[in-house]
């Protein structure tokens, strides 16, 4: 203690410096549970609810494996197609600059909003090991005097896409509501007078949904792959549908059917106040404080 007494300046000088240190790791140490760590690993999702895995792997997933592969510096794409949802883990060399790589990634996606199904909006997400993985750190619950459905869409145009786009958020979900799909309303009087079996309809849809390879092409060490696709548009075009064959005049779905546009069953309704609710979650980019100064 001698030593502090007989110096009181360099001993004021030393808990100045001291001070100056607390205060700047005070300022600049980030409020994190998951530390901010780059990965050379990326998480695609594309959600199209109540569809098959077979037409999931089809029409989503092997569009979004090509677009993928594209990719300058991608090492390994492995991809999942359950029921409604397709799941891609993209794998990159380990020098690959991940800013550049998900923002080329970004450009390819676009790309493949021709061949997509309609609604179906794949969503980029970096990759987060499950012992740094934490909870959305915002939750909204969105109502209004609006029916279910015309809420959910105001929510998608209006806060979905814009909330995106703010710096520091790399997700923004909504759940509610209910998306459209085409219905096949088979006719039995109709089909007993064809004699075409109800699965003999769905085989042909199905068929119809599908995509074939179609050939593959070799250039030194890469190998392309070609498949053949066609698309359904409207609801005229499912109608020209061929499902069978009498002699040898074709039967269209129309013969047999009528195609509704309707919207998927809703197995859980929420209200506040009697009107109709949609959720909303926002989840943060590693890295990012909850707490955000004002010149964030």
């Amino acid at each position: 203690m001698k030593i502090f007494i007989e110096r009181p300046v360099a001993t004021a000088m030393g808990f100045l410096c001291l001070l100056a240190l607390g205060v700047f790791s005070f300022l600049n140490t980030p409020i994190e549970l998951a530390p901010e760590e780059t990965f050379p690993t990326l998480d695609l999702y594309a959600s199209w609810p109540g569809v098959p895995p077979e037409i999931i792997q089809t029409q989503v997933t092997s569009y979004l494996e090509e677009a993928c592969l594209k990719v300058k510096g991608v090492k390994k794409v492995t991809s999942t197609s359950g029921i409604g949802q397709a799941r891609l883990t993209l794998e990159f060399d380990a020098k690959t600059n991940m800013e550049f790589a998900t923002l080329a990634l970004r450009e390819e996606l676009a790309k493949t909003r021709d061949v997509l199904p309609a609604r179906v909006r794949p969503t980029l997400v970096p990759y987060v090991p499950e012992d740094f993985q934490v909870r959305p750190f915002l939750q909204y619950t969105i109502s209004g005097d609006y029916g279910l459905q015309e809420l959910q869409e105001i929510v998608k145009d209006k806060l979905e896409i814009g909330l995106g786009a703010i710096r520091g958020v790399s997700r923004v979900g909504v759940m509610g509501g209910s998306e459209p799909e085409l219905r096949v309303v088979l006719d039995k009087e109709k089909i007993k007078a064809y004699g075409v079996h109800p699965y003999a309809v769905s085989a042909a849809v199905s068929a119809r949904l599908a995509t074939y390879p179609s050939g593959r092409v070799r250039r030194g060490s890469q190998e392309f792959l070609f498949k053949f696709a066609d698309k359904i548009t409207s609801p005229a075009e499912l109608e020209r549908t061929i499902v069978a064959y009498s002699g040898e005049n074709p039967i269209y779905v129309r013969d047999v059917a009528t195609v509704e546009t309707a919207y998927r069953d809703i197995y859980n309704i929420h209200r506040i106040n009697g009107q109709p609710t949609v959720s909303m979650t926002i989840a943060k980019e590693r890295g990012r404080n909850h707490v955000v100064s004002d010149n964030d």
